[in-house]
């Protein structure tokens, strides 16, 4: 898999520009929120040449209460899907949570990371942040 630098540098601003916390909404306007952002991102990676087929390096980030993220943190590492990155403390006395895993981009494939992170947040006391992966050409 090659991945220039140029690549890395515009999947992470694209991944900023998706990542859009959903707080303060229902679980289905979170869901629409994020289906946009994702549709948007796609798209973005799509027109800069990205494989979405190719497997690589996915980044997911979650936000929240402390005792949210130690709960979250606890769950995945007792599934083994996810490996664990990160624990960042936030300003406000609130906590992120960055982890990450190899799958596709397909939108299939993002749909169903959205939607396994608004189950997150319905079960956690969690927001999910976003995700971000390198932009695969070749």
């Amino acid at each position: 898999m090659k991945i220039s630098k140029i690549a890395v540098a515009c999947a992470f601003v694209l991944m900023l520009s998706a990542c859009q916390s959903t707080s303060g909404g229902s679980a289905g306007q979170a869901a629409r929120a994020h289906h946009h952002s994702d549709r948007v991102l796609l798209e973005q990676r799509r027109r800069l040449g990205d494989i979405p087929e190719r497997v690589r390096p996915v980044d997911v980030r979650f936000t929240g209460s402390a005792s949210g993220i130690r709960e979250f943190k606890r769950r995945i590492s007792r599934d083994g899907k996810w490996k664990i990155v990160q624990t960042v403390s936030l300003e406000g006395g609130r906590w992120a949570l960055d982890i990450q895993r190899s799958q596709a981009v397909t939108p299939e494939d993002v749909r169903g990371l959205a939607k396994a992170g608004i189950e997150a947040e319905l079960l956690h006391d969690i927001e999910y942040d976003g995700w971000g992966a390198v932009i695969v050409t070749k």
